[in-house]
């Protein structure tokens, strides 16, 4: 009779099992052959299969690290709290406030930083920049005239029927942020949080004119408000992946306080001679900070071990007592001090691209 090598191992094993147990033959259970050939595929399994030991816990709060860097296209519109570009002056004393009209503009904010691979701390540095003008122009009709930075106390340009007369209001802003972090990491997403200090200037300027019918400068007017500081700040991220996907949704926060100087300058001049000059400064200025993003966020390996993201997102931002470039000349102020009242905010969308190294 013919026996395969499968058949005499299996008999082995039987064999084998029998002595381990210490029992004699005739108390061995008669098994299947099916049954033999699953033990011999198991041993067979198990002798080439070589033992690898445990791995090392993996610690979810670590990524890779690294330096990383991303470009953030800002789009948004600047809104104020009140921003008077003019009062129109009508028959029998009526009258109607005109205020400037922002558009939506680009403005750029670039961040660099480093994560610590072993424990999710680093640093980061961020800049954003915003430097955009809004001008208001119209002819005068008759029976009004139209003030430009309308104020009794300092005066401003006043046209007449048929003459021309525009407002420009110029923002610009330049924000630095300098902060230490720390990133905690899960598989479905992760936690950031930040503390740090922000520099900013900005400065509002409003450039009044008046023009006759025959063409000719009758008048002009100028109002700067600059302000500079530096204060703490604070920021918090949480991201969310989706299941199988390169894809999330995401939400941060910031917030500051700065603390430096506001200065207002005022200049008017009749036909180029200076008619009137104010200045006034407060170098004890506080400034509340409220920023906000909501948005999706898309992250990939390159072949280079790197990592590419995109994100787009809807951004808020809120400056208290910012102030505007024009002192709102309503109800009986007679000075400039109230530029500096007005809150200022941002909304719109960003589109950032980076990469991870």
């Amino acid at each position: 009779m013919h026996f395969g090598i499968k058949s005499l191992l299996a008999a082995a094993v039987l064999g084998l099992s029998g002595l381990a147990s210490g029992a004699s033959a005739q108390d061995a259970r008669l098994v299947s052959y099916e049954e033999l050939l699953d033990r011999v595929a198991a041993l067979e399994e198990e002798v080439a299969t070589p033992s690898v030991p445990d791995a090392p816990p993996v610690d979810e709060n670590t990524d890779d690290g690294g330096y990383y860097f991303s470009l953030e296209n800002v789009f948004v519109t600047p809104y104020f709290s009140q921003n008077t570009s003019a009062f129109v002056n009508g028959p029998a004393g009526s009258r109607t406030i005109r205020e400037f009209d922002w558009d939506m503009n680009y403005s750029p904010r670039f961040e660099i930083g480093n994560i610590n691979a072993c424990d999710g701390t680093g640093w980061r540095a961020r800049y954003w920049h915003f430097d955009h003008s809004q001008t208001e122009s119209a002819v005068v009709p008759a029976g009004v005239t139209v003030n430009i930075v309308p104020n009794t106390a300092v005066g401003g340009v006043v046209g007449v029927a048929g003459d021309t007369v525009s407002a420009v209001h110029s923002l610009r802003m330049s924000v630095l942020d300098m902060e230490y972090l720390r990133r905690d990491l899960t598989e479905d997403g992760g936690f950031t949080a930040s503390i740090g200090l922000r520099y900013t200037r900005m400065d509002q300027h409003l450039r009044g004119r008046r023009v006759d019918a025959q063409g000719v400068v009758q008048q002009n007017n100028s109002q700067h408000h600059d302000f500079e500081g530096i204060g703490p700040t604070i920021a918090a991220e949480y991201l969310k992946r989706f299941d199988c996907s390169y894809w999330g949704a995401f939400i941060n926060a910031r917030g500051a306080l700065l603390y430096g100087e506001t200065n207002l300058r005022y200049d008017l001049r009749n036909a180029g001679a200076i008619a009137n000059n104010v200045t006034d400064t407060n170098d004890q200025d506080l400034m509340k900070v409220v920023e906000l993003q909501i948005g999706l966020d898309y992250r990939r390996p390159t072949a280079s071990c790197h990592e590419m993201f995109l994100r787009v997102a809807l951004e808020a931002q809120y400056w208290s007592n910012a102030g505007s470039a024009s002192a709102d000349g309503s109800g009986g102020n007679t000075s400039i001090d109230n530029a500096q009242d007005p809150d200022l905010g941002f909304l719109g969308v960003t589109i950032a691209t980076g990469l991870d190294w």
